[in-house]
Order: structure tokens, then sequence, then C-alpha cells
């Protein structure tokens, strides 16, 4: 058990192992699954384009960005989402960089095109919120030291 090679690892459990052998077997078994998902991911990266989006290098597959000015934008989208039933997590720095903040969609077959654009349009006509003047509403920022 304290063998380097088994230190900094963890085996997959049963049930993990059994999943993925049964998402290589629909992969294998069910191929317009896969078709399904590249039209839908490419579905978005355009209609986010189309619609002035920046989708960044997206290149059309299951993940696709959509990248904002700043982190309050950001957060403030990934709200207005929310509150229509949608969640879109937002990507802020550490993960990366700081002044390219973006919500990730992760696409499946199972979504619609109608979906699709619906998500966009929200995007699209959200509200305008301000930020708050300081980090904190009520309090006033740290000074530097």
């Amino acid at each position: 058990f304290t063998l380097p090679g088994f230190v900094y690892s963890v085996g997959l459990s049963p049930v993990i192992t059994a999943a993925a052998a049964k998402a290589l077997e629909l992969m294998q078994t069910e191929s317009w699954r896969i078709a399904k998902l590249s039209h839908n991911a490419e579905f978005l990266r355009d209609t986010a384009q189309a619609a002035g989006l920046d989708t960044g290098p997206a290149i059309g597959r299951a993940v696709i960005p959509i990248l904002f000015n700043s982190v309050w934008e950001t957060m403030a989208v990934s709200q207005h989402l929310l509150d229509h039933g949608i969640y879109v997590p937002p990507v802020v720095q550490v993960g990366v960089p700081k002044d390219k903040p973006r919500l990730r969609f992760f696409i499946s077959a199972n979504h619609t095109e109608e979906e699709i654009r619906q998500v966009v349009q929200l995007i699209v006509d959200r509200p305008v919120v301000e930020p708050p003047r300081t980090p904190f509403p009520g309090e006033q920022p740290a000074a530097a030291l």
C-alpha cells in the first residue's frame, strides 16, 4: 500500500468501470449519438457566433465556451440562466486566464435545437446588471499592504 504507484493513484470502482464499459458499448452500437452530439455542439457554436457571442477557439465539440468581458458579467449571466432553469457553471480565474471568464456549455445528443436557440436568446436578451461598487455590499475594500 505504500509503493509510489499506489499512493498517488486511485483505482476505479466497479460501478464506474461498468458505466465506462456501457458507454463504450453504446458508442459502438448507437453511433447516431456521436453524430447528433457533434451536430448539437456545432449548432450551439454557430448560433452563438451568429448572435455576436464570443465562443473563443471552440471547434464545435461537446464543450462550448461563451466568453465574457468580466467575472461580474459571467456570474450575472450564469445566474440569469439558472433563474430560467438552465445550469451553466461559470469558469473564472484560476481555471482560465483572468481576462477570459466564461460559461462552459456541456452539450449532449439529447439537447434539441430549440433548447439551444432558447439559451442563446436568453444570453442575448439578458438584463444589464451593474456590478457593485465595492467587493462586498456595505463594506470598503481592504487596503493594500
